[in-house]
């Protein structure tokens, strides 16, 4: 098939390009400190896209969306800290400690090899207890008014026993602050103790810190209540990981929407990460039983899948042995049932899943060296009903095509795309009804009406050698916003992190939350069909989520041009089952359920 002919959107006419119109939205305050991720997902279940951040171990956000372009801090007030019941700590700076009281907080320089501290301050009152490290070494660097000594304990872990006075200062230096640490107080009283960047008091004599290295947040509903819960996917302390002396510190995070709140319900899930450096974090009904199962990419292994047997509860489940750059779940069967796109170091490996576990159903060679794709991208930019992807690396890109349930090779210049990028997001981000295309380092191209995208010289982003973009509609008027955030790799220190609102002259539009059952209430899976002005348009939940790690972006968006009634919008359920809905009046946000 010609690329022309493969890009023809039928009688859908080349509408003239609006100017691209972008401010600058500074209420979208992101820390670029350590940012690995960003992503929108509606955390809270108010039918309004929040933005997340993974931040490592280090500080990171959860901004939620109070309506009209207001967002405000949801991380500490969801449970949803990094480090939970001490808020604050994974700030990793000296508390206000103008209060008499025994203060424990943690500090991580930045730079390869840095070594970590735990501090202990006493102003106005004596303390007396004991550290129990899970990294296999510590070394107490400062000692001021205190008696410290170190010892083992019957486990062979490092202890650090401490009298001190007050007016005391106590440094204890370790390579890996987020593992856990054993806290014991036996002076003064827990209200007097404070710990973290916020000095958070302690409730009991004895408590437990950890740190959390996020890498991937997964949102939906693994509860089985319909509720959004979360899965997080931790690091691998830079390969310390697969040390025995580290086996079984490291977990992986359930946390279950509870109310208002989230729960830490890890200990009893049945997820088990053993030695994996967890990177992808996703939420996909593998098995086809109506249960969405977690999905966690490994780096240098094979990833992990576990399958739901019950709400919130998991048992492993077989697997493909793929090591990969990048994964991506896709329709691109156009059956309801997800396959696992993997850049592999041979090309792009496509994985179908039965009741007992994958099989191959694809490859395709991309022009990335030696599979060092960075990102899939998703869309259906020639309207024919299934997924397209495009795979960004800064070796090469590759277009891959779907052509009745097969993806090919094109190479981008027939679009008149650059060859080279490092992220990508498909977004219509003037409502025309054609989607266009924003890229790392170039920024946004326009669809030019058939078969060709062009410069609309926009959001470029000169010397970016890592990125991660999020599209989302961040106050309700139709048009997509964007979050850039780019650095020298993937894992620097520090990211630049730009957020703009988009003000482009657009057309009429609809937005689509789909509301399946409970196991998959995000209804992960679907496909929505819309009828507009003699037009057809597809849309699958999940193409929006460009998150490099992430997933909980799952609203459909539509720009409609001059349309302004959709007259039917079918929907293809993940289970197979069929709904229509129409007409539907354009120009809003709106929810359709199964059934």
């Amino acid at each position: 098939m010609a690329a022309a002919a493969a890009l023809a959107l039928g009688a859908l006419p080349a509408p003239a390009a609006a100017r691209a119109q972008f401010r600058a939205a500074p209420e979208f305050d992101l820390p670029g400190h350590h940012l690995l991720d960003v992503g929108a997902a509606d955390v809270d279940g108010d039918g309004r896209l929040d933005l997340f951040t993974t931040n490592h171990k280090f500080s990171s956000a959860l901004l939620l969306n109070e309506g009209g372009g207001h967002f405000s801090d949801g991380l500490a007030s969801l449970g949803l800290s990094p480090s939970r019941g001490f808020p604050g700590l994974e700030r990793m700076k000296a508390p206000d400690m103008s209060a008499d009281g025994a203060y424990l907080f943690v500090r991580s320089p930045s730079g390869k090899g840095a070594r970590s501290y735990v501090q202990i301050r006493t102003v106005g009152t004596a303390a007396r207890g004991r550290l129990t490290f899970g990294s296999e070494k510590v070394d107490v660097q400062r000692r001021v008014g205190a008696d410290v000594d170190e010892s083992r304990s019957d486990a062979g872990q490092p202890v650090v026993t401490f009298d001190a006075r007050a007016g005391a200062v106590i440094d204890i230096a370790l390579r890996h602050v987020d593992l856990p640490i054993a806290v014991n107080f036996d002076e003064p009283d827990p209200a007097d103790v404070f710990v973290g960047s916020d000095a958070v008091a302690a409730t009991e004599r004895s408590f437990l810190l950890t740190l959390r290295d996020r890498h991937g947040l997964a949102f939906a509903d693994l509860g089985g209540d319909r509720g959004t819960d979360l899965f997080a996917a931790s690091g691998g302390l830079g390969g310390g990981i697969k040390l025995p002396g580290y086996r079984g510190q490291v977990q992986d995070e359930l946390l279950v929407g509870r109310g208002n709140s989230f729960s830490d319900e890890s200990a009893d899930s049945g997820l088990e990460k053993g030695d994996c450096r967890g990177r992808e974090a996703a939420s996909v009904d593998v098995d086809g039983d109506g249960l969405l199962d977690v999905f966690e990419g490994c780096e240098g292994a094979p990833p992990l899948i576990y399958r739901q047997v019950a709400p919130a509860r998991f048992e492993p489940f077989p697997a493909p042995d793929s090591i990969a750059t990048t994964f991506r779940w896709a329709d691109t069967r156009g059956d309801a049932r997800l396959e696992l796109l993997a850049a592999e170091r041979d090309g792009v490996h496509v994985y179908g899943f039965r009741a007992d576990g994958p099989h191959p159903v694809d490859r395709v060679r991309a022009d990335a060296r030696k599979g060092k794709v960075t990102q899939f991208a998703l869309s259906d930019f020639d309207a024919d009903g299934d997924l397209d992807a495009l795979a960004v690396a800064h070796t090469g890109n590759t277009v891959l095509e779907n052509r009745r349930g097969h993806l090919h090779a094109v190479p981008p210049r027939r679009f008149g795309l650059p060859s080279r990028s490092v992220a990508a997001s498909f977004v219509d981000y003037d409502n025309d009804g054609m989607v266009d295309l924003d890229l790392v380092p170039q920024g946004l191209y326009h669809r030019t009406g058939r078969s060709s995208f062009r410069p609309a010289h926009a959001l470029e982003a000169h010397g970016a050698k890592a990125a991660v973009t999020t599209w989302f509609d961040a106050d309700g008027d139709g048009l997509r916003d964007a979050v850039i955030a780019t650095g020298p790799s993937a894992f620097s220190n520090d990211k630049t992190v730009r957020s703009f609102r988009n003000g482009t002259p657009g057309g009429h539009w609809l937005e689509v939350d789909l509301r399946g059952p409970a196991g998959n209430a995000q209804a992960i899976g679907a496909r929505l069909r819309i009828r507009c002005g003699g037009h057809r348009q597809f849309g699958f939940v999940g193409q929006s989520d460009d998150s490099r790690y992430s997933q909980g972006h799952y609203r459909l968006y539509f720009g409609l041009g001059s349309c302004t009634t959709v007259r039917e919008a079918t929907v293809r359920w993940p289970d197979g089952s069929r709904d229509s809905f129409g007409p539907l009046r354009v120009d809003r946000v709106i929810r359709l359920t199964e059934g």
